[in-house]
């Protein structure tokens, strides 16, 4: 796999049954985020007792594109506040996931908590114009095992909720592209850490720069 790209394969698993820990996840590539949005290798500028990796998944059927993740950490969850008190991104531990539809210059933003919390946008303009009221009809599913120090879950979005602007309800075929990134942001007081699965390169840490968003292609059933 690409290292821009991340495969989204078909299942025919009902979505009720798609669980973090189910076998239909079983050899499926990640999109690992363990860069920081500036380029550097969190390794090698932590080295090997850095504990913030993550890693997402994805699967697709006729009505939903779902996401499993696995965030490792390093700093106890109990403190965790709910994402509608969080500053959408600068929480104590967010998962961010982005989703651009092919001919389209607006992108969808949505932000997850350990606690299965979470904050929708639809982004127009970046940091310009921003729809904060767009309903995702996100489901999620997150788990925190805090003695293996992981939190992790899936995500269940309906396409019908991604058809805004009076477009149509975008219905994928096997080989379609869409555009895609993922972030992760983790307070590890005093230090906040901004992890990207694309990096972006920008002089401060931003996430919204849709042209250095990866791949996102529909697969069909293995």
């Amino acid at each position: 796999m690409p290292e821009n790209t991340l495969f989204t394969y078909r299942t025919s698993v009902p979505a009720g049954r798609l669980f973090p820990d189910s076998s239909c996840w079983r050899d499926r590539e990640a999109a690992v985020i363990d860069r920081y949005w500036n380029g550097v290798s969190a390794l090698q500028k932590k080295g090997h007792n850095w504990n913030n990796l993550t890693e997402v998944f994805s699967l697709w059927d006729s009505e939903h594109i779902y996401f499993r993740f696995r965030c490792w950490y390093q700093t106890a969850l109990s403190s965790i506040e709910k994402a509608e008190a969080l500053d959408i991104e600068d929480g104590p531990d967010v998962l961010m996931i982005f989703l651009k539809l092919p001919g389209c210059d607006d992108y969808f933003e949505l932000v997850v908590n350990p606690d299965g919390s979470f904050h929708d946008l639809h982004i127009r303009v970046p940091h310009l114009r921003i729809n904060a009221d767009w309903s995702s009809g996100l489901v999620v599913d997150s788990q925190i095992n805090e003695s293996e120090r992981i939190w992790k879950g899936v995500l269940r979005l309906p396409y019908s909720h991604l058809a805004v602007n009076g477009g149509n309800v975008p219905m994928p075929s096997i080989g379609d592209v869409w555009r895609t990134t993922f972030g992760r942001v983790v307070d590890i007081n005093p230090e906040i850490e901004y992890l990207a699965w694309r990096p972006t390169f920008t002089s401060q840490p931003d996430f919204h720069v849709p042209h250095s968003f990866g791949n996102l292609i529909f697969l069909g059933e293995e």
